[in-house]
């Protein structure tokens, strides 16, 4: 019998800390690894300091308190300037005015003035332009906590593979040395070829082909100018970082093609992500029944590159077609209030329903209670994690036709494509699934036996490990 090969795996997050889409997609990929040749350790960033260990699902977990880069602490600039009123900016903007010029022209030095520029900088924008700036990025530091942690579990446990899964965390690679173990990095969203803090990969309505720095368009400078190079600086960085690693994986073929348009290197594949677990949704949705009226549902963050307004703009052509139905948003997000106030300003507010953050398992009574599952994605999915949701419980859904979705949705069979932002093709869509239950009832099934094949738990382990195998010279 051959020892097993290890792997410390590095998560800019992970359960039970966090439980979003990439953290349990990642977990529920190594449960699904063959303890007999894997044995796996989890690093994980998190939000809160110190270190704290732990066991999950049978997988060590040690979560370490990760920092900004920068002296002065974002989350703190916020906290204090936040509660200022109106009158407030206005009476102390000559003095922002003169910080940004400072900072600008600190821009130009190196050493400490460059930095002290960067620092004035971030409280100024932090302060003053959050939509269009929310974080610097800065290199890691070999002394910051999660990279002390993360090396002396190198030294002392001596890993065959040293896997970095998502950007933060690919980010402190730079910092380590991993000795002999092979590095590979997860890549599961747009930063390394989008430089805005928000990864919105969109202008208005229009998707981004490559970053040219639309986002940040209708600012005058010097602001511009600056974000401008902080976003550059960003999306340089983090290529270096990748061009440390032996082998960059993604989640979808969309990513593939990105990075590979951003010039990075060593792509191996794309691997998708696990649907979740079935058993999870029976256990959540057991007895309950599809909504009368019937419920159309959306489920994300309510941002703009989602696409809740545009969904909303739909109401009144759902309206002339059905006669009863509720529009469900499952999620909480700045456009909250603008969503319900465009639906009472059409006189349509009746049909609305904002149920704020909910737990998994609500989502999934709400899924199981849907007739149809709404994607209208502005900016486009690295992945996606709702067309599986939709799958597992057997629902069809209507998406933008773009990023992954095109990977994961088979128009036509397992759902319906439609072109990002084109309100009258989504609402036809939904109006026709509504409208003939049968043909909705058959694009569920299908779906749903389509994403039990190709994105099992097991069936991206497998991939994953080919992966690994391969890099290690075992293919």
């Amino acid at each position: 019998m051959t020892d097993r090969r290890r792997v410390l795996v590095v998560s800019d997050r992970y359960p039970p800390e966090i439980a979003g889409g990439a953290e349990l997609s990642l977990h529920d990929t190594l449960k699904a690894l063959d303890p007999v040749e894997w044995e796996c350790r989890v690093i994980a960033l998190s939000d809160r300091a110190g270190v704290r260990r732990t066991t999950f699902d049978g997988i060590p977990v040690a979560f370490v308190g990760s920092e900004d880069g920068w002296p002065v602490r974002l989350g703190q600039i916020k906290a204090r300037l936040s509660p200022m009123g109106r009158w407030q900016k206005r009476l102390i903007g000559p003095f922002v005015a003169l910080g940004l010029l400072v900072a600008y022209l600190a821009q130009s030095f190196a050493g400490i003035g460059r930095r002290l520029g960067r620092v004035v900088l971030l409280a100024m924008l932090a302060a003053f332009d959050r939509d269009h700036f929310g974080r610097l990025e800065e290199a890691y530091d070999r002394r910051s906590p999660p990279s002390r942690l993360i090396q002396a579990a190198i030294d002392d446990w001596h890993p065959d593979i040293v896997h970095f899964d998502n950007k933060d965390s690919i980010m402190l690679s730079p910092t380590l040395d991993t000795g002999s173990a092979r590095t590979v990095a997860m890549v599961r969203d747009h930063r390394f070829f989008c430089g805005h803090p928000r990864q919105r990969m969109m202008v208005g309505e229009r998707a981004c082909a490559t970053c040219a720095f639309g986002c940040v368009g209708d600012l005058g400078q010097p602001q511009r100018g600056m974000i401008e190079r902080e976003m550059a600086q960003a999306i340089t960085l983090r290529h270096a970082a990748l061009a440390g690693i032996d082998t960059v994986l993604t989640t979808s073929d969309y990513l593939v093609d990105q990075l590979a348009r951003a010039g990075v290197g060593q792509i191996a594949m794309a691997l998708g992500n696990p649907h979740p677990p079935v058993a999870d949704y029976a256990r959540a949705a057991d007895g309950v029944v599809r909504a009368d009226p019937p419920e159309i549902l959306f489920v994300g963050h309510l941002r703009d590159a989602k696409g809740p307004m545009v969904l909303i703009d739909c109401l009144p052509q759902l309206a002339d077609a059905l006669d009863t139905f509720k529009l469900v948003f499952a999620g909480r997000g700045p456009l909250h209030d603008a969503i319900v106030a465009r639906a009472q300003a059409m006189g349509l507010g009746r049909h609305v329903e904002m149920l704020g953050f909910a737990p998994r398992d609500d989502i999934y009574r709400r899924l199981a209670r849907a007739s149809v599952v709404v994607g209208p994605t502005i900016g486009p999915e690295g992945f996606g994690r709702l067309p599986l949701e939709a799958a597992i419980a057997r629902r069809p859904i209507v998406a933008s036709a773009q990023g992954g979705h095109l990977e994961t949705i088979i128009d036509g069979t397992t759902g319906r494509l439609v072109a990002p932002g084109d309100r009258t093709a989504l609402a036809q869509a939904i109006v026709d699934l509504v409208t003939h239950p049968d043909a909705a009832a058959a694009m569920g099934e299908a779906a749903h036996a389509h994403v039990l094949d190709r994105f099992s738990a097991q069936a991206v382990a497998d991939r994953l490990v080919g992966a690994w195998r391969t890099l290690l010279g075992q293919a």
